[in-house]
C-alpha cells in the first residue's frame, strides 16, 4: 500500500498534481500541466484564440 509520503513523492518527481494521478481521463497529465503553466501568461484575446483551435482540432 502507498503510503501518502510517497504518493506526494511521486507526484513531485512526474510534476504533476495528486489529484492528477488518480485521474484516468486524462492522458499526459504532465503535459496538460505544462500547457496550462503556459497558459497562464496568455491575454483574455489569446486564449479565446486558443481555445478555438483546441474545439476545431477535436473535432
Amino acid at each position: 500500500m502507498l503510503s501518502m509520503k510517497g504518493l506526494f513523492y511521486i507526484c513531485e518527481f512526474l510534476e504533476i498534481a495528486p489529484k492528477d494521478f488518480f485521474d484516468d481521463q486524462t492522458k499526459s497529465p504532465e503535459l496538460l500541466a505544462e500547457v496550462i503553466n503556459e497558459c497562464k501568461g496568455l491575454d483574455r484575446q489569446s486564449l479565446k484564440g486558443l481555445l478555438e483551435f483546441i474545439r476545431n482540432i477535436r473535432k
